[in-house]
């Protein structure tokens, strides 16, 4: 059977890595890697000297790093905005200055022009595609819809092993890199009164995508305390649009998947009246 290959990650992945052909006549095989919240002095092969980055360390040594460079805007949607139309901030179509309401920015428009139309345009095929996270991440790739994927270790161990979500063994999963901790974290705020996973009983709660590997984590921590889902008013949300429903009230806890810090609890305990707690 054929070997297919899975990328196991605690978050995103994060630089652009090339991979140049030994036939020079050939163009360059390109993954174009983005990463939220992940700044120039976060990664150790750019001289941060709190932590170490070795993966990614790894890629810069095999390409090559750009040191004169300067992010678009000062926050995220428009950055991304910026890097992905190749638009300064007076030109780019995600403006930080203009949002939607509640909050969030404007998604790029239609006829947007973006460095993979530019790829395109110069002979290469690219190809990126939304999906509902890991569970189905790793389906597409048993199925042959995809040869390559991001999910998070817990669902790979599961699919790899033929439990939680799947119902058989897949010894042909195969992982190139880990490229990121993650750290299951369960968000609330003080003024719930929740302070460990018993006390989530009757509480709304933000369990995560369906199928997502936050869902699986949650899934598994309440098994693991005696629980079911029924135990909790539970919500199949995004910890991010848990997170928003926390703010406005809506939503007691949230558990959240991620590497440290994340900026989105980060958010919620600058912003909330009430001090936000991780379990």
């Amino acid at each position: 059977m054929k070997q297919v290959i899975l990328i196991s990650t605690g978050l995103l992945l994060t630089t652009p890595f090339i991979h140049a052909e030994k036939n020079k006549d050939k163009k360059p095989n390109v993954v174009f890697i983005l990463a939220d919240d992940l700044g120039y002095g976060d990664l150790s092969c750019y001289g941060q000297e709190k932590f170490e980055t070795p993966n990614i360390d790894k890629l810069a040594q095999s390409g090559m790093r750009f040191t004169q460079c300067y992010s678009g805007t000062t926050v995220s949607a428009p950055s991304r905005s910026c890097l992905l139309t190749g638009t300064h901030s007076g030109h780019t179509p995600v403006r930080g200055n203009l949002e939607l309401d509640p909050e969030g920015q404007f998604p790029l428009p239609d006829d947007a022009r973006t460095i993979f139309e530019v790829m395109k345009d110069a002979g290469y095929k690219t190809s990126a595609q939304a999906t509902g996270a890991s569970v189905e991440n790793i389906n597409l790739i048993l199925n042959g819809e995809a040869e390559l994927a991001i999910a998070m270790q817990d669902s790979v161990v599961q699919a790899y092993e033929g439990f939680g979500a799947f119902e058989k063994a897949e010894p042909d999963l195969r992982a190139m890199m880990r490229l990121w901790p993650n750290y299951v974290q369960l968000v609330t705020v003080a003024s719930t009164g929740i302070k460990s996973v018993e006390d989530l009983k009757g509480k709304r709660v933000g369990i995560g995508a369906p199928n997502s590997g936050v869902e699986l984590n949650a899934r598994m921590i309440y098994e693991a305390y005696g629980m079911t889902y029924e135990d909790s008013d539970v919500d199949y949300l995004s910890y991010g649009e848990a997170i928003d429903q926390m703010k406005n009230g809506q939503c007691d806890a949230a558990f959240v998947t991620s590497g440290l810090p994340n900026a989105t609890v980060s958010e919620l305990a600058f912003r909330s009246t009430a001090k936000a707690e991780t379990t």
